[in-house]
């Protein structure tokens, strides 16, 4: 890419986190979507855009497109992450190095609380009681989701939430709404009327999905920081759903044959066992 930086860097609609001394991550000031990482490590800058914000004009959307390699698998070695479900569990062009740890984690224990340090924020969500957690065995539930509005306000094709009571969030001495109108602290996008996202001010995280009327609110689990490291989906504490609901919204796609994989790759574990 050439120097200076492109316009769209500069033109104030974007915000830069710097999550390692070689690593620039950019992202929409309104709604929070990933858009631009930079890599300055040996050699020339490595650009690389998110693909949940490509668009064609002739819109067949990305079948067939892409090249697609999994990377730093080694972060999820404990238990895999998502790497089994993508491509029946076989790497392509995957890179085995670990990446720079995130800025905003929830940290799970082995006491019935886990703890999410934002910036100038400490989140605690308590463990669910059988009435909250239904059948899912003292675990909330867990899932991928690849509908239109997650895709353009995370970036990603592909956005994962735990489903968690409101009741059970708890942030300091304030109760969870003083936190969701706090703008210093997460900032909020509108996708529908009745629909709000919440997302980090400072690196652009996905928080909360909240839609009015519920008793419950949605978190990114890419926030949860496991108690047994790389074990990241965190089982102990959730409870992913099975095969077809594992994956919801596959209609909307716009990589069919990519999400078709990734379904199919998770109804493929479900029955080993």
């Amino acid at each position: 890419m050439p120097l200076p930086l492109p316009e769209i860097l500069d033109s104030g609609n974007l915000t830069r986190y710097d999550s390692s001394s070689t690593c620039q991550r950019w992202f929409c000031r309104q709604c929070g979507a990933s858009t631009i990482n930079i890599d300055k490590g040996d050699g020339a800058d490595e650009w690389e855009v998110a693909t949940g914000l490509l668009h064609f004009v002739d819109g067949r959307g990305l079948d067939g497109r892409l090249k697609r390699v999994q990377l730093w698998v080694d972060d999820v070695k404990g238990d895999g992450g998502a790497v089994p479900w993508i491509n029946q569990g076989r790497l392509l062009g995957h890179g085995d190095i670990g990446g720079p740890k995130p800025a905003c984690r929830i940290f799970t224990q082995s006491s019935p609380r886990c703890t999410l340090p934002l910036p100038n924020v400490v989140l605690s969500i308590l463990r669910p009681d059988d009435e909250s957690s239904k059948s899912n065995h003292g675990k909330f539930e867990a899932g991928l989701d690849a509908c239109t509005s997650c895709r353009l306000v995370s970036g990603f094709e592909v956005t994962s939430w735990l489903t968690v009571p409101r009741h059970l969030i708890k942030s300091g001495s304030t109760g969870l709404n003083d936190l969701l109108s706090n703008t210093s602290k997460l900032h909020h996008y509108k996708t529908s009327p009745d629909v709000g996202r919440y997302f980090c001010a400072k690196c652009g995280a996905t928080v909360f999905y909240y839609k009015q009327g519920l008793d419950t609110i949605d978190i990114g689990t890419g926030l949860l920081e496991p108690l047994n490291e790389r074990m990241v989906r965190v089982e102990n504490w959730l409870a992913w759903q099975k095969y077809p609901t594992g994956v919801a919204y596959q209609e909307d796609a716009v990589d069919k044959d990519f999400i078709a994989n990734l379904a199919e790759g998770m109804h493929s574990r479900d029955s080993q066992q």
